[in-house]
């Protein structure tokens, strides 16, 4: 099982979420705005994370909703 911290685990089961409703990924802002935040960095870093974990692939440059899910991946939040 892969370790997610409480905002990795959000950010992730937004994008599940999302998938399974509309069929394609969400976009940076979306998933900021489902956060409460404004789109930027802290968002970019924890997409990243995700990644660096498995759990998402990116795109290369600026293509919108091209992030893809990787299947068969087991997850968990990490708990202090």
């Amino acid at each position: 099982m892969i370790p997610l911290t409480p905002r990795e685990w959000l950010v992730y089961t937004f994008i599940l979420t999302y998938f399974r409703r509309h069929g394609l990924a969400p976009s940076n802002r979306e998933i900021a705005a489902h956060l409460g935040k404004q789109p930027g960095a802290g968002i970019a870093h924890t997409l990243h994370e995700l990644e660096a974990k498995g759990l998402i692939t990116l795109p290369y440059g600026k293509a919108s909703r091209a992030l893809a899910l990787v299947r068969g991946v087991r997850v968990g939040v990490e708990m202090p």
